[in-house]
């Protein structure tokens, strides 16, 4: 294998995947993954892609373009998740949130539409909102397992080098050009350095791009980085019945229906944690919150669980992405939480640009210690 590439991604989740697909169209890319088992994409099963999954369901960060970019992806892979662009339903909890709801319907019919009670009663029998409901028609829910395989696949197959079981230790140099060269002057080519089951492996790259996991506190550099970890198990269930025409649904946490009968269930958000595992009086607690809503799951059976670990940045609600203060060559990809799903496909079309205008980087994504 030839040891140089252009850029040089860390880490095969969803951020690292969907970036590896998009920059592997006109560069040369190797996709690194160390395989991490903590990490939160493989153990989501399935998640939703929720363009309004703020507490008042207010739209975050450039929302339209990310569900735009969201549901490009799906088309171009084609997953065979029925719910990939279903949008999904949001119940509100109160009279007063029921008020908001229907704000931001009447402020955003091109992402929602709001049904009384009585609409919803007529429309999705199946679920209780005795207060209405917000109907977002944008986004939906997908297995992230078999997204992450078509991504890496897609990827391979544009001609980028995939390899698991690569963990970075660092690097020699940093990008850097010389003192008092122009600011668009390439990039000056540096190593990164991997351990693989064949022992140290060195890289040459102009660009190392950090799509890291719940590990990132592993290379020194990074941590005086302002990065959180959250735990965030699912459970998949399998009911005795199951409605038909069913969609997903956001409140009290999140139930995405599969093709094979069975619903998952999330998500915890954890902040302090022991163990990474998951739990079955967790499970539970998920499960018991969501027949509140869905009745019809109170005597499901429990298929399996899983848990991974998220990775935020604490203040704010947007992921990090940038130069590391220091590396020019070295760019982070992280933070995007329990968003990764909506946004990933997002921040990837955009990278390449960012990569080569770093002036063009929105400032609200900037690295932060």
């Amino acid at each position: 294998m030839d040891l140089r590439f252009d850029t040089v991604i860390v880490g095969a989740g969803l951020a690292g995947a969907c970036a590896a697909r998009i920059l592997a169209r006109d560069r040369r890319v190797l996709l690194a993954d160390a395989g991490d088992h903590d990490a939160a994409s493989p153990a989501a099963v399935a998640a939703l892609a929720n363009p309004l999954m703020a507490q008042r369901a207010r739209p975050g960060w450039r929302v339209i373009e990310a569900v735009a970019a969201y549901e490009r992806l799906v088309r171009d892979l084609a997953p065979p998740d029925a719910t990939a662009l279903a949008g999904l339903l949001r119940p509100a909890a109160t009279s007063v949130q029921a008020e908001e709801f229907a704000q931001v319907a009447e402020a955003w019919p091109d992402l929602a539409a709001w049904w009384s009670a009585d609409e919803v009663r007529h429309r999705a029998g199946w679920i209780e909102a005795p207060h209405g409901a917000l109907r977002v028609t944008r986004g939906g829910a997908l297995s992230v397992p078999s997204l992450l395989e078509s991504l890496r696949r897609n990827a391979a197959a544009t001609g980028a080098e995939c390899r698991g079981s690569w963990r970075l230790e660092g690097w020699d140099g940093d990008g850097s050009t010389a003192l008092g060269t122009p600011s668009n002057r390439p990039l000056e080519p540096f190593e990164a350095v991997f351990r693989t089951d064949d022992g140290a492996v060195r890289v040459i790259t102009r660009r190392l791009v950090l799509a890291t996991g719940p590990g990132f506190d592993r290379l020194q550099t990074l941590r005086g980085v302002s990065l959180h970890r959250v735990k965030g198990q699912v459970v998949r269930v399998l009911p005795s019945w199951r409605p038909d025409a069913l969609f997903p649904v956001s409140g009290r946490g999140y139930a995405a229906p599969m093709d094979d009968g069975t619903v998952v269930i999330g998500s915890s958000y954890e902040h302090d944690f022991d163990d990474s595992a998951p739990t079955l009086i967790q499970s539970r607690r998920l499960l018991a919150r969501m027949v509140t809503a869905l009745p019809w799951l109170r005597d499901a059976a429990i298929v399996s669980e899983a848990a991974g670990l998220r990775v935020t940045v604490p203040g704010r609600r947007t992921p990090m992405v940038g130069p590391l203060p220091g590396h020019p060559g070295v760019w982070m990809l992280t933070g995007l939480g329990s968003k990764g799903l909506l946004m990933a496909p997002y921040l990837a079309e955009e990278l390449p640009g960012w990569l080569d205008r770093p002036d063009s980087l929105p400032h609200e994504l900037r690295v932060v210690g």
